[in-house]
């Protein structure tokens, strides 16, 4: 009489039914395999290159190899020869452009007419500045070379530059070409830092200002403190009215002195916005000739 379980002879027989299961899958997966590869034998048998072997001598079968080793020698030739002439091609082409560069962008950036600095001082010569002078400053980022940078850093060519747009703009070139033909990345930069450098000025001018009243309303308190004491001085019998007079008037001349400096400083201004104005007439009218 057995001793097994009901429920442990339903799992012998549920583990027994899963072996032949999987040993049935396993034969058909042979089975597929085995024909597979009888398949593949048969494509080859039947295969060119198998029925060459059978109906052609190993002496042919020799030449036919050299011949198609020399086609593939043949055609990586040819490749490398194709491959060649794009790389002289390539170098020939850059070479043009590098050699057509520079008049090609004075044509398509530069001034377009002959532009005449005249003399900054009764020594110096006009300066003449030929046609597509500038090209390097105007040109647009697509066109843009390491050649064109190198002349843009030359502080001649700014010097020249600059000494141009103040004769064409004026004085406050700098914000005056902006949005105009003239206008470029090399002044928008320019004026991203000048624009920066005011503000660093106002509030050091500003810082200064303080400063300087501060310092006034000092001076103005030291000079009433110091009169209310001379005049204590002379109430009291301390100094003389003689003394008092000469202390008096070296004071009014040391303020006659100051306001003779303001006063000069004053005209001195008056005279360079005055000559800055002549020279500005001056320029408008060059301008207006020009253009005629």
């Amino acid at each position: 009489m057995s001793s097994q379980t009901p429920t442990q002879v339903r799992k012998l027989e549920q583990q027994k039914r899963r072996e032949e299961e999987r040993f049935a899958r396993w034969e058909a997966s042979q089975k597929v395999r085995a024909e597979e590869k009888a398949k593949q034998e048969e494509i080859k048998a039947n295969s060119w290159a198998a029925k060459i072997t059978k109906t052609v001598s190993p002496a042919a079968i020799a030449k036919m190899a050299e011949d198609e080793q020399r086609i593939k020698a043949q055609q990586i030739a040819k490749a490398a020869q194709i491959a060649e002439k794009k790389r002289a091609d390539a170098v020939k082409r850059r070479e043009e452009y590098e050699r057509n560069y520079e008049p090609n962008m004075q044509r398509k950036y530069g001034l377009k007419k002959a532009f005449v600095i005249p003399p900054i001082t009764s020594w110096h010569d006009e300066e003449v500045l030929p046609i597509g002078s500038f090209w390097e400053f105007k040109v647009s980022t697509r066109d843009d070379s390491e050649f064109a940078k190198s002349r843009r850093r030359n502080p001649e060519n700014q010097r020249k530059f600059h000494a141009y747009l103040a004769e064409e703009y004026g004085r406050n070139w700098l914000e005056a070409t902006e949005d105009s033909a003239d206008d470029c990345a090399y002044l928008c930069e320019k004026r991203r830092e000048e624009r920066w450098e005011r503000e660093q000025e106002e509030y050091d001018r500003e810082e200064r200002q303080r400063e300087e009243l501060e310092e006034m309303y000092r001076e103005l308190e030291e000079k009433e403190a110091e009169k209310e004491e001379m005049e204590r001085k002379l109430r009291s019998g301390e100094i003389s009215k003689k003394a008092y007079y000469e202390w008096e008037c070296a004071r009014d001349e040391e303020e006659w002195e100051e306001q003779e400096a303001y006063h000069t400083s004053g005209l001195q201004i008056w005279d360079s916005m005055e000559r800055i104005s002549i020279a500005e007439r001056a320029r408008l009218a060059r301008k207006a000739e020009r253009k005629k």
